[in-house]
């Protein structure tokens, strides 16, 4: 593997160093194969921003956003990914406040940076801010009408509004624009799941598993759904499979001695 700082087209390679080298300056670098440098440094097919790989994440939709910056011919300027990059980690970290204005500082550099309104949409969305989330989905939807990140988490916001059937309408839409979000199939799932269609909420959550079939929340939601089928055997297989993947999981293990209490084991 090889380092590359990038700007523009142009990129030169980089020793394996601190991220925030002399000075603390800032180094964005990208990890890249060797067969895919070459000559043609622009042509980019996956990246680590700062210390992110996410060719082994298993974390898929902050993978797919940092895929989303780093497709084949798509250059951010650093700057503009840093902002991103650091307002996510404050959203993760449940600083909202900070994590908007690095959104916003993002769009100052980037005005048409679609991720930068995603973000700052499921930023609101977390804070209850649901008039915010819905002006930024749509700000991002004005940009890029068919991009199927937005279109989720959109679909997501309506959700916690209570509003299933629009949920589901903008899930179909996400899905249709990427068969392989399996969030997208798993959020649809637990919409049906609110509307009491167990058995729909069933199909549309396997469909997930059958993209990542060791997601845990994927697992987690066919159990429920389960439970509500009266399918106890299967809830109880599919709970031991969480349990392996994450022996520590309390749910699981709720779940696990509440069935088994419950058939007499």
């Amino acid at each position: 593997m090889a380092l590359l700082y990038k700007y523009g087209n142009d990129g030169f390679s980089l020793p394996n160093r601190d991220l925030f080298g002399e000075g603390g300056g800032l180094r964005p670098v990208f990890k890249i194969t060797d067969d895919a440098i070459n000559n043609n440094t622009s042509n980019v097919q996956t990246g680590l921003i700062f210390n992110r790989d996410i060719t082994n994440t298993t974390d898929n939709e902050r993978g797919n956003t940092i895929l989303q910056i780093y497709q084949t011919g798509i250059i951010v300027d650093p700057q503009v990914a840093y902002h991103n990059e650091i307002g996510l980690d404050f959203l993760e970290g449940g600083k909202y406040d900070q994590a908007i204005h690095e959104f916003n500082q993002a769009l100052e550099l980037k005005p048409n940076f679609t991720l930068a309104y995603i973000h700052i949409g499921m930023t609101y969305d977390m804070m209850g801010k649901l008039d915010l989330a819905f002006l930024n989905f749509d700000k991002a939807l004005e940009i890029d009408p068919n991009n199927s990140d937005t279109l989720r988490e959109k679909g997501y916001a309506l959700m916690n509004s209570g509003s299933f059937d629009r949920t589901i309408s903008y899930l179909n839409a996400a899905i249709i624009n990427n068969s392989n979000d399996s969030l997208a199939f798993n959020n649809k799932g637990v919409a049906l799941i609110n509307q009491e269609k167990f058995d729909e909420a069933l199909d549309s959550i396997n469909q997930g598993l059958e993209i990542t079939p060791d997601d845990v929340t994927l697992l987690t939601d066919k159990v429920t759904t389960l439970i509500e089928l009266k399918n106890v055997s299967e809830a109880l297989t599919i709970n031991n499979k969480i349990l392996e993947l994450d022996p520590n999981n309390q749910d699981a293990i709720y779940v696990k001695n509440t069935l088994e209490t419950s058939q007499g084991n």
